[in-house]
């Protein structure tokens, strides 16, 4: 006796099908591997304290596009290039830096007041909805479309980066 588990399944098939499937989830998706231009624009500036405003700015760009339409929970990432992917799952952490990134934004003056507390509101409003394992801990992987448990694992370390970011 005994019990068979699958810890992850592969689609095998025309790639370009669950990759597009899962951009379709998604705000947006970076168009250029590098962006030669901004990088030139990056490399211009003197000033530090510009220049890290900038990265700044960059950095938030992710946060801004790559969250699910329906659920608004960030992807852990996306690979570009060659061989474009999503990785469409989410962990404590991933919200914890989210919520972080919305204040930080906030802070730089990227977005509004109103638009930080929306961004933090509407995933916090999913997550807190999504199952735990009994004591009360989140699960680390989440499917950020339909909301599954992609693994059973329960990592203290994540939740306690998703209490940090709370």
């Amino acid at each position: 006796k005994g019990t068979l588990v699958l810890d992850e399944i592969a689609f095998f098939g025309a790639e370009e099908i669950v990759f597009k499937s899962n951009q379709d989830n998604l705000i947006g998706f970076p168009k250029k591997v590098v962006d030669e231009a901004r990088r030139s624009q990056l490399l211009a500036i003197k000033d530090n304290k510009e220049f890290l405003r900038e990265v700044g700015r960059d950095t938030w760009r992710y946060f801004e596009t790559l969250i699910d339409r329906k659920t608004k929970l960030v992807v852990d990432h996306v690979r570009v290039g060659s061989t474009v992917g999503i990785g469409s799952y989410v962990n404590p952490t991933n919200v914890a830096l989210y919520w972080l990134a919305s204040v930080a934004a906030y802070d730089l003056s990227l977005i509004s007041k109103e638009q930080a507390i929306e961004n933090i509101r509407a995933s916090l409003e999913t997550f807190e909805n999504l199952n735990r394992w009994p004591p009360g801990f989140w699960y680390n992987y989440y499917h950020t479309h339909n909301l599954r448990v992609t693994r059973k694992y329960v990592s203290v370390v994540d939740n306690g980066w998703l209490a940090a970011g709370l």
